[in-house]
């Protein structure tokens, strides 16, 4: 004859279930994160590329996307990647202060 489950028991295998979903769950979460954070990389390398590649045959949108990294760019060692100065009074590679 089947033995009968103490009530105590059955709420303690249920939560033991939900506590390996909840892990489960997590991991997915994380995992569909790092997928989306790997497209979203990409994509902006892709971009970059196309820009960089398009601004050494269009003079017009060379001397634009210069104008807008020289204006938006403001760590030391993102201005050194394009070849520009750093900002004068610049604060050490971080961002301004905000006020």
């Amino acid at each position: 004859m089947p033995r009968r489950s103490d009530p105590s028991e059955k709420i303690a295998s249920l939560e033991q279930r939900r506590a390996a979903l909840d892990a489960r769950l997590k991991r997915e979460k994380a995992k569909l994160r790092a997928d989306e954070r790997k497209a979203d990389t990409r994509r902006k390398i892709l971009a970059g590329a196309l820009a960089l590649q398009h601004a050494e045959i269009s003079p017009e949108f060379g001397n634009t996307l210069n104008r807008l990294l020289r204006e938006h760019l403001t760590r030391d060692d993102e201005r050194r990647l394009f070849g520009l100065d750093p900002l004068p009074n610049a604060h050490h590679g971080h961002a301004p202060p905000s006020e």
